[in-house]
Order: C-alpha cells, then structure tokens, then sequence
C-alpha cells in the first residue's frame, strides 16, 4: 500500500466527492496552497473532477476507493455520469467557481457534489440559495485550501454571509432533482420519474418555454422572456407534475389556429418549435407521453391526423 505523505487523514463524509476530500485533506494538514498539496500527494482538483487518481487519493486517505467513486463524476464520451444519471454534457458541472450552503458547511464542513452541479442552484435541506463569493466579496474556487473561505483573505467565513431565501417553485424542482441523485426525498413525478435527469432538465425546460412564449415557429431561450434557466425549468417542472400540460398545449394550438398561416395542422406545424423538438427527441417514456397527450387532442378536435413511420412511440409526423 502506497504510505500516505500526509500525517492526518479524514474520513469521506456523506455526498463528498474525491475533490472535495482532497480540499479537506489540505485544511486538516494545515496546508497552505493547492501547489503544495499537489506537490505534496501528487492530486490535484483538476484530476479528481475527471475521474483520475481516485485510487491514489483513496491511499492517501486510507479509504475504500469504492466510498469515493459513489460521490465521483464519471467522465467519459464527452458526458458524464453521477450516481447512474448520465448527462450528455460535461458542462453540466461547473469546472472554476466553488459553491456551497452555508447552513450546509456548518452542520459540517464537507463539500457535497451536488454543490458543482450547474442545474441545481438551491440547498433542499435549508431552502437557501448556493452562494459563490467569500464573506470578504472574492469569489470562491478550486485554488482554495479551505471549505469555509477564499484564499486571498485571512478571517473570511462563508457561514456569515446573510441568508438569502430561496424561490420555492425552484427549490421544489431542485428537490425533485436531487432526490433523483439520491440526495434527500421529494414527491413522485410520474411523467419525468422514468426517463434519466439529462434528459429530463431538457423537457421540463422546453416545456416551461411553450408555457412562456405560446406559439412560435423560432426557437426560443429563457433569456428571451426574461427569466434564468432555471426559472423556465421549474415553471415546466411544475406544469408537468400538476398534470397542466393539456392546457398549454390547447393554448399553443388555438394561437396556431389564429395565425391562419395556411399550414397543414400537424404536430410539427400546430405547435412550432415546439413540434419539431418533440418529433426529433431520442424515444423515451416522457416524451412518448407528451406525444400520446397531443395525439389524443388532435383527435378529438379532428382537425389534425398525424401519421407515424416509426411506430407508435415517438415517430415524425406528416
């Protein structure tokens, strides 16, 4: 076994990730700067958020590398994947700024890795929003050295950074997403609860769009309405779990109906961007779902029949 070069280890916490060992390894060494540390074990943050060393950062730490690996992003085929869930892309993690709870660091100093994840911007268990600045106003990041300050100033301490409230339509998504990670417990979304949260922060996102902007042929981003990504996330989050998507869906078709372009009403047409997203979507439950629930609605109005080449499921409609 590889003698640790450090005389003090810790042991892994609940939901820490490799790198977020490696900073707490730094702090309990009295360590004063991630040079020295990677000269020190030969780690760095870099490595770890790819998946690499975490058997050497195990040795080190005279830990199970498996205790490690369960909080690790995998990264490999220009995604990643954590806990199982598999994300197409690896931006979904943020690389440079360092956030946290503060609530959070104070029932125990530990990163958790849902604090890096790009789509997740508030604590479940406190209802706070994840902060990024010191309490001196610097920014934190991954040259830091301890959990609960940034490395340019001396007495900073993010547990004193005044609380700033969560919305609660957004920590309600939050939650659900979390738990998908196995990070706390939120009520069953049946339509989303099936398919992986990759895919399901792309739904709930386009579905808060159509709510947003109706009917369109462009396509849209949040942005153009004013609002954050996660605004338009949790606004179709919340249209899918209280089963709102019918009305959405009448409203988009009655603006097509009124903008008399001339159009054939099939799904494609009838309901813009929107149509030829859902159409070009990689088969899955939720999306067969949405395209079962529009089917149903243009039946019933009779006035669209849209055929399918590929079977039932998803297909393209003509």
């Amino acid at each position: 076994m590889l003698r640790s070069p450090l005389p003090l280890w810790v042991v892994p916490a609940e939901d820490e990730p490799p790198h977020g060992l490696l900073l707490r390894l730094a702090e309990r060494n009295g360590i004063q700067s991630q040079s020295q540390l990677s000269a020190l074990t030969g780690l760095s943050v870099r490595e770890l958020r790819n998946g690499a060393g975490i058997e050497r950062l195990a040795a080190v730490a005279h830990c199970d590398p498996a205790h490690l690996m369960n909080s690790a992003p995998i990264v490999s085929d220009g995604g990643l994947a954590i806990r199982g869930e598999r994300f197409s892309a690896r931006h979904a993690v943020r690389q440079s700024v360092r956030r946290l709870c503060p609530e959070c660091v104070v029932e125990s100093s530990h990163h958790r890795f849902w604090f890096d994840l790009k789509f997740v911007t508030t604590c479940p268990a406190h209802g706070r929003k994840l902060i990024q600045t010191c309490s001196c106003g610097q920014p934190l990041s991954w040259t830091d050295v301890r959990i609960s300050k940034c490395c340019r100033c001396d007495n900073g301490d993010v547990t004193n950074i005044p609380w700033v409230q969560a919305r609660p339509d957004i920590l309600e998504m939050d939650r659900w997403i979390l738990s998908r990670l196995r990070v706390g417990g939120a009520s069953s979304v049946p339509i989303l609860d099936s398919i992986n949260v990759g895919t399901a922060l792309h739904v709930i996102q386009n579905v808060g769009l159509l709510d947003l902007g109706g009917y369109q042929t462009a396509w849209p981003e949040p942005r153009d309405f004013g609002v954050s990504v996660a605004e338009a996330r949790s606004r179709g989050f919340r249209i899918l779990k209280h089963e709102r998507l019918n009305d959405v869906l009448d409203s988009v078709y009655t603006a097509f109906a009124a903008s008399n372009s001339g159009r054939a009403a099939t799904i494609k047409n009838s309901y813009g961007w929107f149509g030829e997203w859902l159409l070009d979507l990689q088969f899955q439950e939720a999306s067969a779902r949405i395209h079962e629930t529009i089917v149903v609605r243009a039946t019933r109005r009779k006035r669209s029949q849209p055929s399918f080449r590929n079977g039932p499921g998803l297909g393209h409609a003509t």
